[in-house]
């Protein structure tokens, strides 16, 4: 036996079906994709002939926007059909993550002179507005103008239509980021991030824009994947009141299973924060009944976050709901003992102690003037995915303000027994001071016993690349055993699944 670089998988009746070759993984905004994937999925269209998949990085870096280009997927298809439609198979197929941001059709692909696909002789896509269903609808008004050329710049595609879809268009939570940055710079206005996932057009930006703030009262839900046919999953934010840390896990769940992310408020300007787990409750539940009025509901949280979605099972089942899983995603159980020191550099004990983050010699962050104190945190922070991107030295102070009360408010609550059971997943690698107890206590707590999933990583890597991908496996699985199966009255606390 020899290698041969050819990458296969065994298929449930004996045969070898082949995907491609296996040096033709890329990385991709932290998730490691096979191309090879990519060309097979394609190549059950009946319509396609050939395709490889490339991922490329055509455009150069803005130096007047500090805008870095980033490599993105380009399939180079040989069929008779639409690029629309071949993106619109392939989403049926595939995670967000892996469907091109551009589709290529030739009349044949490149070869060598052995016969091979000439990978380097495959055009540079080009920059134009893809075939979409919708028709373009050319800007308005200035408004609309602006930030129509603002989505070019970003998206490296013209003309950008009005009622152009950003993610239809190749877009994704990165680059929203960036957009929503540039619009801030270009224009002096300021939107939550979370607008273009309500949404994801100019037309909706320019009028949420006109009225200078957002209208109404600010809701928590977040929908962070809210197509599908499947019972809604709602995520509880962690320690912080950011959803962003779950955006990949709700990619990796699927284009079937929605998934709405339910943010603190305090985030946005003018929004007074919560003190209290249960009145955090109450405010998420009337968020998430807005969605799914009954239930059986599916609720989870990471950190913090399952401490806040242990108490929203409790006044669900208080009102006569059921919830058909409660998943808490390496969740404490609060300890009273904490304490919340004032000044900035003593709270990052707090980052450190809650998230398992390092940011080194106390006494060095110590010597920094406050501002800066802020900045080196906000940087931490955003490497460890707690924050957004786009956040600033200015709105840093509210997040270290938010994240005192958030763990004030843990250290505060009291637990009740919960008349249910509880799925809990268990990072592998325990920080120190973690409870050896594979439940951390819950079975303490949970009259239905706890189930106890064990996944790859620390309390604070967990839900990122490479792990994540294991815990997206787990939760799928225990979603679709939620949804298919009633729900069991009672289990063996401590049951494991290594």
């Amino acid at each position: 036996m020899y290698k041969t670089g050819d990458l296969a998988r065994y298929r449930p009746d004996g045969n070898i079906e082949f995907l491609g070759r296996a040096d033709h993984q890329v990385k991709i905004r932290g998730f490691r994709i096979e191309l090879g994937e990519i060309e097979a999925a394609l190549g059950q269209h009946p319509a396609v002939r050939e395709a490889v998949v490339l991922a490329r990085e055509d455009a150069p870096t803005d130096p007047s926007t500090l805008l870095r280009a980033e490599k993105r997927l380009v399939a180079y298809v040989v069929a008779d059909s639409t690029a629309d439609e071949l993106r619109r198979f392939l989403k049926d197929k595939l995670p967000e993550y892996m469907v091109p941001a551009v589709v290529v059709l030739l009349e044949a692909l490149p070869v060598t002179p052995n016969g091979k696909v000439d990978r380097r002789a495959l055009p540079a896509p080009d920059r134009s507005r893809p075939e979409l269903e919708k028709a373009f609808v050319a800007p308005r008004d200035d408004l609309e103008l602006q930030l129509a050329q603002i989505w070019e710049e970003v998206l490296g595609i013209r003309p950008v239509g009005v009622t152009d879809n950003f993610f239809e268009l190749g877009g994704h939570s990165l680059l929203a980021v960036r957009l929503f940055s540039l619009i801030e710079k270009r224009l002096g206005k300021k939107l939550p991030l979370t607008a273009i996932f309500q949404g994801a057009t100019v037309e909706h930006l320019a009028g949420l824009l006109r009225q200078q703030a957002m209208p109404g009262p600010q809701s928590s839900l977040v929908p962070l994947q809210p197509g599908g046919s499947k019972r809604p999953l709602f995520l509880v934010h962690p320690a912080g009141g950011h959803v962003f840390p779950y955006i990949h896990l709700a990619q990796l769940l699927g284009s079937d299973q929605p998934c709405y992310g339910l943010q603190a408020r305090g985030l946005e300007d003018g929004q007074d924060s919560h003190t209290r787990i249960e009145d955090m409750a109450a405010w998420y539940l009337q968020a998430l009944q807005t969605v799914q009025p009954t239930g059986p509901y599916l609720l989870g949280g990471w950190s913090m976050g399952g401490v806040v979605a242990f108490e929203m099972a409790q006044q669900l089942h208080a009102q006569g709901q059921r919830v058909a899983l409660l998943a808490l995603l390496d969740g404490r159980i609060p300890t009273p003992d904490e304490t919340f020191p004032e000044e900035d550099a003593e709270a990052v004990l707090l980052v450190e102690r809650y998230f398992g983050i390092s940011f080194g010699p106390m006494e060095s962050l110590a010597e920094l003037p406050k501002d800066q104190q802020l900045a080196f945190m906000l940087e931490q922070a955003k490497s460890a995915g707690l924050v957004p991107a786009e956040l600033d030295v200015s709105q840093a102070r509210r997040f270290v303000e938010l994240l005192r009360s958030d763990l004030r408010a843990t250290q505060n609550y009291g637990l009740r027994l919960y008349p249910g059971r509880i799925t809990f997943f268990k990072a592998s690698e325990t920080l120190a001071g973690t409870s050896p107890d594979p439940t951390m206590g819950w079975n303490e707590w949970a009259s239905g016993g706890v189930e106890v999933h064990v996944v790859p990583g620390n309390h604070a890597n967990l839900m990122y690349e490479p792990h994540v991908e294991v815990l997206a496996e787990k939760l799928t699985a225990c979603l679709n055993q939620a949804q298919t199966a009633k729900a069991k009255e009672n289990g063996a606390a401590g049951k494991i699944d290594p």
